[in-house]
């Protein structure tokens, strides 16, 4: 009997040994971005999120997602005083008269407090500033379906851990405001504050999925502004891909849409300088300077040239 718990012991230590083992290298460069599985990423609407959430991920069961909505009104309250001392964006540049522009915004865990307090009060004024000039308006938040990977980690453990799997997580794109909405609605803009949402970043497939929405509209420019404060960042697919894995692909992404003239690309940085990855792009460090700074970079975007 005791020799057989000696052996339990020495497995169960070699088990949590090798979970804790030191993250993969990076793969050569020409290696293809590739992806575990999308079978539990979602798309979900503002009026479905707090409903789902539980049911999405892993997180419900793993105590991750707070029944007290103590932190929600308070994010809420906090975003709100910011709107209220805020001044209204006006501007004496000239917007494009035929323009659909699409906000996409960052949602990780780093964006919580006042990043995201800002950011969305900036984002309410924007939709608003926007509208009034007759541009229609997209708003959607990318953040993943809980931590670790959630559902799709679990899937690749069940299936005995292949190597170097590819994206290991779920995704979660929020259509906080579609451009067939009138408004950004006062439910979307709480739901946007809601600190259960904030997760983690996969921003090259992220864009892609925005892109392939704006390519969809008939106006002559169409602008994808990037609100984020920092890099792509996913622990579960980064232990198990190399810690290039993320960046590389947002980067390939970022240049082909770049090289493209049939969207406008520019980015905000939340705290943060994001020059380096964007061509047009602007820091931001509160709501004054980050809706000053998104009127700007829409007043520089142009619609293609003719062919």
């Amino acid at each position: 009997m005791l020799v057989l718990l000696l052996v339990v012991q020495i497995v169960l230590r070699s088990i949590a040994k090798w979970r804790r083992r030191t993250p993969v290298e990076d793969p050569p460069k020409e290696t293809p971005y590739t992806i575990y599985t999308t079978a539990f990423d979602q798309v979900i609407t503002a009026t479905e999120l707090s409903g789902r959430l539980a049911s999405i991920s892993t997180d419900y069961s793993n105590g991750f997602l707070s029944c007290d909505s103590s932190a929600w009104d308070q994010a809420t309250a906090d975003a709100k005083k910011i709107t209220e001392n805020s001044a209204e964006p006006k501007s004496s540049l000239s917007l494009p008269r035929d323009a659909a522009i699409q906000l996409l915004v960052d949602q990780s865990g780093s964006m919580k407090g006042q990043p995201m307090a800002y950011t969305a009060a900036g984002v309410r004024k924007l939709t608003k500033f926007f509208q009034g000039h007759g541009i229609a308006t997209e708003v959607i938040g990318f953040t993943t379906a809980g931590w670790h990977g959630s559902f799709a980690r679990q899937q690749w453990i069940d299936n005995g851990r292949p190597q170097r799997p590819g994206r290991l997580c779920a995704l979660l794109h929020i259509i906080y405001k579609s451009f067939d909405e009138a408004e950004f609605s006062e439910t979307a803009w709480r739901e946007m504050l809601n600190p259960d949402v904030l997760r983690e970043n996969v921003d090259g497939e992220a864009i892609a999925f925005a892109e392939a929405r704006l390519l969809e509209r008939h106006e002559s420019t169409r602008v994808l502004m990037v609100i984020s404060d920092g890099a792509a960042v996913d622990d579960s697919t980064l232990n198990e891909n190399g810690p290039s894995f993320l960046y590389r692909h947002v980067t390939e992404t970022i240049l082909r849409i770049q090289t493209d003239d049939n969207i406008h690309l520019c980015a905000v940085g939340i705290n943060f300088n994001v020059d380096k990855w964007y061509k047009s792009s602007a820091r931001a460090d509160d709501c004054q300077s980050f809706v000053d700074a998104a009127i700007q970079l829409i007043a520089e975007s142009k619609p293609p040239s003719p062919a």
